[in-house]
């Protein structure tokens, strides 16, 4: 472990007692509106202000852990869990001037949570401790109503439970488990199956238009149903052979996806993220633009993306950090052309050194990655 020398004379050393709180990661990354960014950071949700070419930083503190936040698709409200000692609270705030509007108990403490298109229901999905079991609660997130419960069990457990709203019908919402795919149907005091899509090799989903459900495979390819009838394969090969050459390479599971009324992203295991355009372009699934991700580690995973306001900007995250990038140009490769918004390490820290007169923070893991943080900005 490296350590530091006595600053020299007359120099201004940082203050550390004003420096208390820790160096925190950062998981979720959303846009809140144009240049600005939210984040958890265990207790705090920390918000970054990108613009004027700069970024600052604030960590706002809620003195318990965040489980979860959601932001509405038309960027008016969010919600944040904060898990306190007397039981999950959820918060709905104002996206602009972030003023609170309510709070009121969870029934059980979400580790996702997903807007309707008309902002009247929030979709709550807790686990149980296997993995096996998701309970889902729907809520008035303006008012801090509690709109109906139900619980769905699985015989294996799942490594990622998903869930989403119909954009066409907020009382239809789709929960993705390993395996199956549940459409349940939400009544003024139930929530009920009503079909569901035994699966055997999807690993995300998104509502691709207003009735239609999008999965991607571990195989690299994008299955569009109705309900549950089937209704195209689209196989990503040949966008990755008209991009990277005649050779597939390895790696083309889709591991995210994200839609909004007029984009759908997807993103593959190789650091792609195809940009599809309108639901009404019939051409829709033969051209895409194509982001090229050139992160902080190459083997690395997307996990999340997000889109502003305008749909110009790409908010793109893995392991390590969270990055931007202007889908406004028709092709990116983006080693010049993405911005870094926040990084973290994913592996053991090896070493690490601070300057106490700058209050410079510099940390390396054993993957090699170091990152340098200022203690006063984060």
């Amino acid at each position: 472990m490296s350590t530091l020398n006595e600053p020299p004379p007359n120099k201004k050393v940082a203050n550390f007692e004003e420096i208390s709180k820790p160096i925190l990661g950062f998981r979720s990354p959303l846009f809140l509106g144009h240049e600005k960014v939210i984040a958890i950071a265990d207790n705090c949700l920390r918000y970054v202000d990108l613009s004027n070419y700069g970024s600052n930083i604030e960590d706002i503190d809620f003195e318990a852990p965040i489980t979860s936040i959601a932001m509405s698709q038309d960027f008016m409200y969010l919600v944040l869990c904060v898990d306190l000692p007397r039981g999950a609270m959820l918060i709905t705030k104002t996206a602009e001037g972030f003023e609170t509007l309510t709070s009121f108990p969870a029934r059980s403490t979400p580790i996702k949570m997903f807007f309707s298109f008309t902002n009247e229901v929030l979709v709550a999905l807790a686990l149980d401790d296997n993995a096996k079991t998701a309970i889902l609660n729907c809520y008035g997130p303006v008012e801090g109503s509690f709109l109906g419960e139900t619980e769905i069990s699985t015989k294996n457990s799942s490594k990622n439970w998903e869930i989403s709203v119909c954009p066409a019908d907020e009382t239809v919402i789709c929960l993705k488990s390993d395996e199956i795919a549940y459409l349940l149907r939400r009544t003024s005091d139930e929530i009920l199956i009503f079909s569901s899509i035994k699966l055997f090799d999807i690993s995300c989903h998104a509502w691709a238009d207003d009735v239609t459900l999008a999965f991607g495979t571990n195989d690299g390819q994008i299955r569009l149903y109705r309900e549950t009838v089937p209704l195209k394969n689209v196989d990503l090969k040949p966008l990755h052979q008209s991009l990277l050459g005649s050779d597939v390479p390895s790696g083309t599971k889709v591991v995210s996806m994200y839609a909004t009324d007029e984009i759908l992203l997807v993103a593959v295991e190789i650091g792609i993220v195809y940009v599809f355009g309108s639901p009404e372009n019939p051409e829709r699934w033969k051209n895409s633009k194509a982001i090229v991700i050139t992160s902080l580690l190459k083997s690395t995973t997307c996990l999340g993306l997000h889109l502003d306001p305008s749909n110009d900007h790409l908010l793109y995250t893995d392991h390590e950090s969270s990055w931007i990038c202007d889908l406004r140009y028709s092709e990116a490769v983006c080693k010049e052309g993405m911005r870094l918004v926040l990084a973290k390490h994913s592996h053991p820290i090896k070493y690490f050194s601070i300057d106490p007169e700058s209050g410079i923070f510099a940390s390396v893991d054993t993957s090699g990655l170091l990152i340098v943080t200022s203690l006063w900005t984060r």
